[in-house]
């Protein structure tokens, strides 16, 4: 019903953006990407330089990974407005799903250069550059989104999962343990703090980091098999059986 109403306020205002949001809100809500890439290309065809609506079809695409699709659909949304921010950045995102790395670290960038930096901006392109095999680049993109913001939990876990790769575990359980200081609440942590005691073998560690996790709400099985196995490496048969009923 709202998305009704949010269409009769189109037809009276097609410029009516928040509407036009609005609707897309809608059919998202509804888990129908489909009928939303068929509203918003109708939209076009009256429209076809409303950059907002170009870029919720790029979204729309996106998620649906259809990514040639999305990629046009973005390309249309710069095309319409070349300072467009949110096009770039989504442009990046999927040329960085495509592997085409280097030209998604070029679309981040110029985020950084219309506006001010962001955290988010600086994860993915420390991301690429670690798919490229620059792992300097990428450690340096990543201290600068924890730099950034300190609060995102994103951050803190590609700094960890960095040196986790690189077998770095007590470097990796530096990070882990800044990121618990700072969030002791987060499921996420906890796991990978778990994982870097189970590689060093503080078997101790490694249970009360496991049982916080699953405490936090974080019970997906290969934490229950995990602390299973550090229960059962410990000689703790009983609570390693307990844990896996």
């Amino acid at each position: 019903e709202a998305k009704g109403c949010f269409l009769k306020c189109l037809a009276h205002d097609p410029e009516d953006y928040a509407s036009l949001y609005n609707v897309v809100y809608c059919y998202e809500f509804l888990d129908d990407p489909e009928g939303a890439i068929r509203f918003l290309n109708t939209y076009l065809d009256r429209n076809p330089y409303c950059q907002v609506a170009w870029h919720q079809l790029g979204k729309q695409y996106y998620t649906l990974e259809m990514y040639p699709e999305a990629l046009s659909s973005f390309d249309f949304a710069i095309i319409a407005d070349e300072s467009f921010i949110g096009a770039y950045f989504e442009k990046g995102k999927v040329l960085e799903m495509m592997g085409r790395y280097k030209e998604a670290i070029a679309n981040y960038n110029i985020t950084i250069e219309l506006d001010d930096p962001t955290s988010h901006a600086y994860l993915h392109i420390g991301r690429c550059f670690e798919r490229l095999g620059q792992d300097q680049q990428a450690r340096h993109y990543y201290y600068l989104t924890v730099h950034e913001d300190p609060l995102l939990d994103k951050g803190w876990l590609a700094i960890t999962d960095f040196y986790l790769r690189q077998r770095q575990y007590r470097k990796a359980l530096e990070y882990i343990d800044k990121a618990i200081n700072i969030d002791g609440e987060n499921a996420q942590y906890w796991k990978r703090c778990g994982l870097i005691h189970q590689a060093l073998c503080e078997l101790d560690e490694a249970d009360y980091a496991y049982k916080r996790a699953v405490e936090l709400g974080h019970a997906e099985l290969d934490i229950w098999m995990r602390w299973a196995s550090v229960l059962r490496d410990s000689g703790e048969y009983g609570a390693a059986a307990e844990v896996l009923l």
